[in-house]
């Protein structure tokens, strides 16, 4: 019963998760099918955090080994708004395979090594980075489920990405059937009828 509530945890989750992030794309073009959230956490020890320092830092990785990183499809940073825990950070990524999460790995590993090719300089700049961030941190992966919403087009002003882990109970008589039924009913009803997702 545990796993059952787990997946249908994710899946709730996701549906939220995904039917705010994801961008509409032409037929030609793929689509996410996978993504990989980091949850991190500030080092609230950090005497010297300066937020635009911060981003520098990102940005020096996003332009030199993410954004270079064929296997990955998009790359977001979302910081705190509302949650118990105001020190987390969330780091999203998309991918259209599997495969193409181990790939994006070893690419990184491959452009951060051509990037600081000085060992000096590259170990300089991990031990930087590495200041703004605490040792806690969880990694998941979560699939696409059917039903998502795209966007006509990406929000000019930018957007806010609402996460809610949900746990459902499982009845003992219940199908999978009806779950369906209820989660499309779910999706058409609230998700795709409003305006503001």
């Amino acid at each position: 019963m545990r796993t059952t509530n787990r997946f249908f945890s994710a899946l709730t989750a996701m549906l939220l998760l995904f039917s705010t992030i994801t961008f509409a794309q032409d037929d030609a073009q793929p689509q996410a099918k996978y993504y990989t959230v980091t949850t991190m956490h500030w080092n609230m020890d950090m005497d010297d955090f300066d937020m635009d320092t911060w981003k520098a830092v990102e940005k020096e990785y996003l332009d030199n080994v993410t954004m270079k990183n064929e296997y990955i499809m998009s790359s977001s940073f979302y910081l705190h708004q509302i949650s118990p825990d105001n020190s987390e950070l969330l780091a999203v990524q998309a991918f259209s395979s599997w495969d193409a999460i181990d790939k994006a790995g070893d690419r990184n590993g491959e452009l951060a090594s051509e990037h600081w090719s000085d060992d000096a300089a590259g170990e300089a700049y991990f031990k930087k980075r590495g200041a703004y961030y605490s040792g806690q941190h969880s990694d998941e992966i979560y699939r696409v489920t059917p039903g998502t919403k795209y966007f006509a087009e990406a929000p000019k002003d930018g957007a806010i990405l609402y996460v809610r882990k949900s746990h459902a109970a499982f009845p003992s008589d219940g199908s999978n059937d009806e779950f369906n039924e209820l989660r499309d009913s779910y999706i058409e009803n609230l998700i795709n009828k409003n305006e503001y997702i």
